[in-house]
């Protein structure tokens, strides 16, 4: 049985995987923090606020670890460079 409106979609790397996975979801994620305006929002982000204390808090890291800050960087530094390539493809020569 499928879900509403699941369909199939090329993520970054070739894979074809649901609308509806948790790749798709990763990927979405990560696409939103690259595209966050500045490098201070994209670190609070992963890494947390600090709080009045001096302490990170809800970041990426505090609710679901290093190992998903680690994995969300990767996606996010492919994706970037995947961006740059384009551009340059783009450029006149």
């Amino acid at each position: 049985m499928s879900r509403p409106n699941e369909c199939m979609v090329t993520l970054h790397d070739g894979t074809q995987v649901s609308n509806y996975s948790e790749e798709h979801r990763h990927e979405c994620e990560a696409r939103a923090v690259l595209n966050m305006p500045r490098k201070s929002m994209r670190q609070d982000y992963l890494y947390g606020e600090l709080d009045q204390h001096g302490k990170p808090r809800r970041g990426v890291l505090q609710l679901r670890g290093e190992a998903e800050v680690r994995r969300l960087e990767s996606t996010i530094l492919a994706l970037w460079h995947l961006r740059k390539r384009a551009a340059n493809d783009n450029e006149p020569a």
